[in-house]
């Protein structure tokens, strides 16, 4: 299901084409007609953080949420994580597990070895287990700390978790509630290597953001040095 799909109805979508060159526009209006909680806008080719950085922008709700074209939610997932955050009015986002399509062995937190502990060090330590389109959060939250960097080749995403953590709670639901289907993506060792720099200028970055959130100097030492090595590894 996607987001009409939900069993929570109080929604808008606005559906954000980052430079397509197929028919999108033309599925879009065929599909939802003119649906008043649809809105279609389009973008020359910027990439994700642009792309949900403009639907920010446009969006009017509290809460804010992500999916990507290729992935799929279940319906009750905002359902889930609207009331979790109605209850817990601190916390400014909530995240819940997901799946790999066609295998219900993928979760997510099983593979980063999310403990449940969403302290900053709690969430670094366990390599931040929560996926883009699993997350809502609070556009309040958002406006605080700027949204997407759009600087960022990858890991734009770590990158706001890391902001939005240093300042509000998290909460998350332990059920696998999004679907990821895997495109075809090409990992050679060009983009193989803007990924780890992408890492480097991460940890770089926040470095004495996390050692005043709570993460001890060997956490930080860890994290940046193990994207050293690999860094180093592939630029031999």
């Amino acid at each position: 299901s996607g987001g009409l799909g939900q069993t929570f109805g109080d929604l808008e979508i606005v559906i954000v084409d980052d430079g397509s060159t197929d028919d999108t526009r033309e599925r879009v209006a065929m599909r939802y007609g003119d649906d008043a909680r649809v809105r279609y806008v389009r973008q020359e080719n910027g990439g994700p953080a642009a792309a949900r950085n403009h639907g920010i922008r446009l969006a009017r709700g509290e809460f804010i949420a992500f999916l990507d074209s290729d992935d799929l939610w279940a319906p009750d997932k905002l359902a889930h994580q609207v009331e979790l955050m109605d209850r817990e009015r601190k916390a400014a986002l909530c995240f819940c597990d997901r799946q790999i399509a066609g295998d219900p062995a993928t979760s997510r937190f099983a593979a980063t070895g999310f403990s449940g502990d969403l302290s900053m060090a709690g969430l670094i330590r366990d390599n931040l287990p929560m996926c883009t389109p699993s997350v809502v959060v609070r556009r309040e939250a958002l406006a605080q700390v700027g949204g997407f960097d759009e600087s960022f080749i990858c890991v734009e995403d770590w990158d706001l978790w890391i902001r939005i953590r240093a300042r509000y709670p998290f909460l998350y639901v332990d059920r696998p509630l999004v679907i990821v289907r895997p495109g075809e993506d090409s990992f050679g060792r060009a983009r193989l290597l803007d990924k780890w720099r992408s890492w480097l200028r991460l940890w770089s970055r926040h470095e004495a953001l996390l050692l005043e959130s709570g993460c001890s100097s060997s956490l930080v030492r860890r994290k940046k040095g193990d994207t050293e090595e690999a860094l180093a590894d592939l630029e031999i």
